[in-house]
């Protein structure tokens, strides 16, 4: 129905929207690396890598050959890649020989697999429905771990009673993509984008549950 239809690009401009503010949030920490020209007190580039090995299976489920009509999906997926790809670069740039090797051999593995499965999926398989559901579920598998890694984060702050390592608008960004991905989903019947939004809602909701708790313990006992 046309009204599902246009409901539908609403909420997935609104995905798009979302998505990117998350895509856009490292830019502080890469830029610290940059003034500092170093990256010993930041955090590891592996998120960044992983971040680019989940856009790039959502960028193939939403090519026209795999996923018809999931454009938006491979849209934002697609600045996904370009930017975790530059705050990759940044982190190889600014890093010690050794572990320059390890991020290349890292970064070449991800390719090497994405084009193997690019391969198999355009000549094992003959229709988009088959193609759909063969790389939509190694992609919805890819992003529970992208959403489920922030629970690490929610277990230090329950151990440590403190919020310093959580950052509560991100949690929020986090919580309201999810869902926006999730009614998206139950608009086009797409249970590769349903499921881990879904989850990736519920995770939200933990971790907003969580700061609010340990963050409002702290002021009482301020």
């Amino acid at each position: 129905m046309a009204w599902r239809d246009t409901i539908r690009t609403i909420l997935g401009i609104l995905g798009n929207a979302t998505s990117l503010f998350l895509f856009l949030s490292p830019l502080k920490k890469v830029f610290g690396v940059c003034r500092s020209k170093s990256t010993e007190e930041s955090s590891s580039w592996v998120p960044y890598l992983a971040t680019i090995a989940n856009c790039l299976l959502w960028v193939f489920y939403g090519a026209p050959p795999v996923h018809p009509k999931s454009y938006l999906v491979m849209i934002i997926n697609a600045v996904g890649v370009a930017l975790q790809l530059i705050y990759f670069l940044v982190f190889l740039i600014y890093s010690v020989p050794n572990k320059r090797r390890n991020m290349l051999k890292a970064l070449g593995a991800v390719v090497v697999s994405f084009v193997v499965l690019v391969v198999v999926t355009l000549t094992e398989y003959h229709s988009a429905e088959r193609r759909s559901s063969f790389v939509g579920v190694i992609a919805a598998f890819t992003c529970i771990g992208m959403y489920a890694a922030p629970v690490f984060g929610m277990k230090k702050v329950i151990e440590t009673g403190s919020v310093e390592h959580m950052t509560l608008p991100l949690s929020i960004a986090g919580l309201v993509n999810a869902f926006v991905w999730t009614v998206y989903a139950l608009m086009g019947f797409d249970l590769y984008v349903f499921v881990p939004n879904v989850l990736g809602f519920l995770l939200g909701m933990g971790q907003v549950y969580v700061y609010q708790k340990y963050n409002r313990t702290i002021t009482i006992d301020d």
